[in-house]
């Protein structure tokens, strides 16, 4: 029993089940995979590269989001919101305008075009006023806070009373900003932050705490609201952006990187282990370091030992024969050694001269099939359609 539990734990240590990313052709990647790895094939499950970056959703690090994706709104829609806030506003049922100003900061997340600051600053502004006047003044310090990251020259609007202004005035404590690192795929012309494009830096961007409206805009508006802690750094990845190729190297640096986060987010679709065919051969995350190790094809030892053994022995046994007929040619005396001796030299002289050949053979061929078996795994052969007596050629290249 215990016999049969250690081939059975030997057995299925290196066979453990392991996805397989690809792009292009399942079954082709399964057996490079297979012939790379060691691994047999049936133990091979196949997921498309593309599937860890499905949907247009942006792809937010080191912030918070809402977990659930807001509902689309149009431009028109919000103008039409804050128009009835406003009026509730002047009208001075200040419940109403609270519940349509909340609906109109609260849509701007679900926005399908590119965000008017003015309009939101507004209604952030309008926000703050109604609530200084129901004496909530921390509510009214955000609210007027965040409307001046839509808008930073915000000025107090003169034909309102001035109850509120204390609380305008208040400015938010200065605190080290974030970091907003976009991915090298992503073109930062194509972002807006809180209704403003970034402004062209040669390091990370940067934006203060606090919640913030985060938009791509080409080649279609994704908005998505975040919270952004003080000193954080948040990286955004667009999956629109990437470039399909990418699936086909899993030997570029940022290739990797990008595609070991994905792994990470995608822990329910994958094995525990996971391999990446590509163009240049396959690749194997280890999951400790987050780090990609390429596999290769292994070598067969036992011919390559066999080769080793095989070259020795020929060697021994050509080195022997050399001994040998020297012994031989030193027995011949000359004037003394008798014709039959002397014929009996000659033939034991030329059985040594066979015998030093076929060791010297023996020990290329020994060389030869240890080489082979090394370099074989290296090698591909591949058959291509051409004009040729057999309708092909078969070509045998250095596998990549």
């Amino acid at each position: 029993m215990l016999s049969l539990w250690l081939v059975t734990a030997v057995q299925a240590g290196p066979w453990r089940p392991a996805a397989v990313l690809y792009a292009g052709d399942p079954a082709t990647a399964v057996d490079r995979a297979s012939e790379d790895s060691g691994t047999p094939t049936e133990r091979l499950d196949p997921v498309r590269w593309s599937t860890l970056f499905d949907g247009d959703t942006l792809w937010v690090e080191g912030a918070s989001f809402p977990a659930e994706a807001c509902e689309p709104v149009d431009l028109a829609t919000l103008r039409a919101q804050l128009e009835a806030a406003e009026g509730w506003f002047f009208s001075m049922v200040l419940d109403r305008a609270h519940q349509d100003l909340d609906g109109v900061l609260g849509g701007l997340c679900g926005l399908t075009e590119t965000l008017d600051p003015a309009l939101a600053a507004r209604a952030a502004y309008l926000s703050g006023v109604v609530a200084a006047l129901e004496e909530q003044e921390p509510a009214a310090v955000a609210a007027f806070q965040r409307a001046r990251d839509f808008d930073p020259d915000l000025a107090w609007d003169t034909s309102l009373q001035d109850d509120p202004l204390p609380a305008f005035q208040q400015t938010r404590a200065p605190t080290p900003p974030a970091r907003l690192v976009l991915d090298e795929h992503l073109d930062p012309r194509n972002v807006r932050v809180d209704g403003h494009p970034l402004l062209p830096v040669t390091g990370p961007h940067v934006i203060s705490e606090g919640v913030h409206l985060l938009q791509v805009v080409a080649p279609s508006v994704r908005s998505l609201r975040i919270t952004v802690e003080s000193g954080a750094e948040v990286r955004v990845i667009d999956p629109v952006a990437l470039p399909p190729e990418l699936a086909e190297h899993p030997e570029d640096p940022s290739a990797q990187s990008l595609t070991a986060r994905a792994v990470l987010r995608a822990e329910d679709l994958l094995q525990p282990r996971v391999l990446w065919v590509g163009e240049a051969g396959t690749w194997e995350l280890d999951r400790a370091l987050m780090a990609w190790e390429q596999r290769r094809r292994r070598p067969n030892w036992i011919a390559v030992g066999g080769g080793v053994g095989l070259a020795a022995a020929g060697a021994s046994v050509a080195a022997w024969s050399l001994w040998r007929g020297q012994a031989l040619v030193d027995g011949y005396e000359p004037g003394r050694t008798t014709a039959p001796r002397y014929a009996s030299l000659q033939a034991d002289l030329e059985r040594q001269r066979w015998i030093y050949r076929g060791g010297w053979l023996a020990g290329g061929l020994g060389l030869a099939l240890s080489g082979t078996a090394l370099v074989m795994p290296r090698l591909e052969a591949r058959l291509l359609p051409g004009p040729a007596p057999l309708g092909g050629t078969l070509v045998l290249r250095r596998r990549p």
